[in-house]
């Protein structure tokens, strides 16, 4: 079953953020563990280049399953590097 929800975490320590229920753009969440802290626009910008890189190398590792062995079709494609985010979510694909 998919989840329609997912937890916004703190990039370093992978910990739920504390703020707001329905924030505002200006409205500030913080990481219980490290202190680490931003305004929800911020977070959410970290969260969707996090969501990004993910779903492009859940696609590029689909792709080159599916064409590996196969002499017609050629996946080229790399994956993104891990990189470091201030804000992450806990989304699996």
């Amino acid at each position: 079953m998919v989840s329609d929800t997912v937890s916004v975490l703190c990039g370093k320590c992978k910990v739920a953020v504390d703020g707001p229920t329905n924030p505002k753009s200006k409205d500030i969440f913080t990481c219980p563990k490290c202190g680490r802290s931003d305004n929800f626009k911020n977070v959410m910008a970290s969260v969707e280049k996090h969501t990004l890189d993910l779903m492009s190398n859940h696609m590029s590792d689909a792709l080159n399953g599916s064409t590996r062995g196969n002499k017609l079709v050629k996946f080229t494609g790399k994956r993104i590097p891990n990189r470091s985010y201030p804000f992450v979510s806990d989304l699996k694909l």
